[in-house]
């Protein structure tokens, strides 16, 4: 009886810190909602699958996130930059420019070869932006084990691990494709593509981090 009171007063421990943790960012929430229910409301109108899904998966990390703050200690602009990424990822899939949708838009005519072969899409400026924030995040967690002045492999593992979480998303765009055989995920080159500017995104941010650790030294 005394190990399930236990484990009940864990549950209650940890809701009142997860309140206390949406309280805190009240606004962050609020503009979270602000883009997710409209686009939600539109993908399940349209029988979007591949998005509900990744609306659904979009609202378990920001739970997973608000949930693990007083561990996690995250910043508070880190936080709000992987909110403003999931809008970006949501007006991807969701505002139509022309025959398609924002993903599908060349932002800078810098190569194209025809098919997926086209640089620089948004669907790439994203990728990068998204997984340069997750190789901070990682390091945001290293940096607690090591001390200063960091040396080289803080940083590459770092990036390393931002291309990792990369990988578990072209995990989970494979399932959209299982699941919702139609979709724009794209084939192998856009996936080859997407890995490319995941790792070009981490690499730069850990690049930009090191030279201002360095300037400061």
């Amino acid at each position: 009886m005394a190990q399930v009171w236990q484990i009940v007063s864990g549950i209650i421990i940890n809701m009142n810190t997860f309140i206390q943790s949406l309280k805190e960012y009240k606004l962050l929430l609020a503009f979270t909602l602000a883009y997710l229910i409209p686009f939600t409301v539109m993908f399940v109108s349209k029988g979007d699958g591949e998005f509900i899904w990744y609306a659904l998966i979009v609202v378990g990390l920001f739970l997973l996130i608000i949930g693990t703050l007083p561990t996690s200690r995250f910043p508070r602009g880190t936080v709000w930059a992987l909110s403003a990424w999931a809008l970006l990822h949501m007006a991807g899939g969701g505002i139509k420019v022309g025959e398609g949708v924002l993903y599908g838009l060349q932002l800078l005519p810098i190569y194209n070869g025809g098919g997926e072969m086209i640089i620089l899409k948004y669907d790439q400026a994203v990728h990068a932006l998204g997984f340069g924030i997750c190789a901070y995040i990682v390091f945001h967690f290293l940096k607690r084990y090591c001390a200063e002045p960091y040396r080289f492999g803080v940083y590459a593992i770092a990036a390393l691990g931002g291309v990792g979480i990369g990988v578990l998303n072209e995990i989970a765009e494979f399932i959209a494709v299982i699941l919702f055989p139609d979709n724009g995920v794209g084939g192998y080159v856009n996936t080859s593509l997407d890995l490319v500017f995941n790792t070009f995104g981490a690499v730069l941010v850990m690049v930009v981090v090191a030279i201002s650790h360095k300037r400061k030294q």
